[in-house]
């Protein structure tokens, strides 16, 4: 059994875990970070506490990089870099016995996204 408890500011959220299961886990995280509050202004309100406190804070959604659907790779960060932008279910057997292969995927957009956008937000002033 695991116990972990991390309290990030005071009133913000409070993560304890006491969980058997990844899945209890989950969702006590997503209890914890006011998720399913009822107040939809809880979590404006601890990023605002945490940047009166002096931290940065900056989000992004995977589905902006990458959406996780069949539609996914045509509409995802590759459509800037490829012309082929078709689903692999869509590439033929033939092709795929001809050496049709692509190497990227949901996992390498993201990856290759949030690893972008972190040195973008390196770059900004203090």
């Amino acid at each position: 059994m695991e116990s972990t408890t991390h309290q990030a500011i005071k009133g913000c959220w409070r993560i304890t875990a006491s969980c058997r299961s990844e899945k209890d886990k989950f969702r006590e995280l997503k209890k914890s970070l006011g998720v399913n509050a009822r107040n939809r202004n809880t979590m404006v309100d601890c990023f605002t506490a945490a940047v009166k406190r002096g931290y940065a804070i900056a989000t992004v959604c995977y589905g902006e990089v990458f959406p996780y659907n069949q539609e996914g790779f045509r509409k995802s960060i590759f459509s800037l870099f490829y012309d082929d932008l078709r689903p692999a279910s869509e590439v033929s057997l033939t092709e795929i016995k001809s050496g049709h292969r692509r190497h990227i995927g949901a996992i390498g957009a993201w990856a290759w996204g949030y690893s972008r956008i972190a040195d973008a937000l390196e770059k900004l002033p203090l």
